[in-house]
């Protein structure tokens, strides 16, 4: 319900990565004028407009606001003679703390450097990177934070509540996010789910992107995390395709075992999958072709690999 205090952040439901389109109000007749002009006559002609509540007592990182980042891992594995296909959702266990460039304040409706954490808005900050490298925290430190201004631990307290809820948004959408299940397809996709806590620690789910931001240029944080993510990412969707033994998984490995920090949050059976005569496949599976060990995959293998594995990923330019 709308009250005279009340703040709503506006966002169009296409294009809305990297900050794009992005205002907060707390004047319902500025937020009608807002949808008519934007979204109903504007340039761009927005399909969908998402008007979301504004946390308007956020938990501050010295008077800053932040979101907490979390990556996780669709992927789905068709088998042709069963003529069904696994879903499975995939939670990464550590993740980063982003935080904005100015205090916050809710008068400064206008102003995107104190409301959005995202990259592509705070790096055109004056302070960007000023109070953190990269305006990032990592999860280690900011439990720290937590445990001394708060008394809370965020690895005890809210990182299983943010693995629990990133298991219920595959339960509720992961057939939506796949789209047409067929058997000949096999895919993976990467998702960023922004999460925030209020002053009382109460946490909220905030947004879930596909195609989330994969730079690294920002800090040293990033630049270890993300390969290490994205590495195990295609241990978990797409090695098991190619029949690697166990010695070559863990011989080509940059991380030890003991350091997977993917965990299995949400796994389901689609049956039923559509059957499309545009592939003749006899598995959905790769099958590698005999040869000695010491032998290389030949270029016509290769193009076999492709075909016969049908993996597809969605395209991971840096967006947010």
């Amino acid at each position: 319900m709308h009250t005279k205090d009340s703040w709503w952040i506006i966002k169009p439901g296409e294009d809305a990565n990297r900050g794009n389109g992005i205002k907060v109000f707390n004047n319902l007749q500025k937020i009608k004028e807002h949808v008519t002009v934007e979204f109903n006559s504007g340039a761009k002609q927005y399909k969908t407009c998402i008007i979301q509540k504004y946390m308007e007592n956020p938990y501050l990182i010295h008077r800053r606001k932040f979101d907490i980042r979390v990556f996780a891992l669709l992927t789905y594995v068709a088998n042709f003679e069963k003529n069904e296909g696994v879903l499975r959702g995939w939670f990464y266990e550590e993740g980063y703390v982003r935080t904005s460039s100015k205090e916050f304040g809710l008068t400064a409706g206008d102003n995107l450097f104190v409301h959005l954490t995202n990259d592509a808005v705070q790096k055109n900050s004056a302070d960007y990177g000023k109070y953190e490298a990269g305006n990032k925290i990592s999860y280690s430190d900011f439990d720290k934070i937590l445990i001394k201004d708060k008394e809370v631990s965020f690895y005890q307290k809210l990182l299983p509540q943010i693995k629990k809820r990133t298991g219920d948004v595959f339960k509720a959408a992961g057939k939506k996010l796949i789209g047409e299940v067929r058997s000949d397809y096999n895919g993976f996709e990467w998702l960023g789910l922004d999460f925030m806590i209020d002053d009382d620690m109460n946490l909220t789910l905030i947004e879930v992107n596909t195609n989330p931001c994969l730079e690294t240029q920002s800090c040293i944080l990033l630049q270890r995390l993300i390969p290490q993510m994205i590495d195990q990412s295609l241990k978990i969707a797409v090695d098991p395709f190619f029949g690697a033994s166990e010695h070559q998984y863990l011989m080509n490995q940059e991380f030890v075992a003991t350091e997977v920090k993917y965990s299995m949050v949400h796994e389901e059976v689609i049956e039923g999958i559509k059957s499309t005569p545009t592939w003749d496949m006899a598995t959905s599976y790769y099958q590698p072709p005999k040869r000695n060990n010491d032998e290389q995959i030949e270029e016509n293998d290769t193009s076999q690999m492709k075909m016969n594995c049908g993996v597809e990923a969605t395209d991971v330019a840096p967006q947010e």
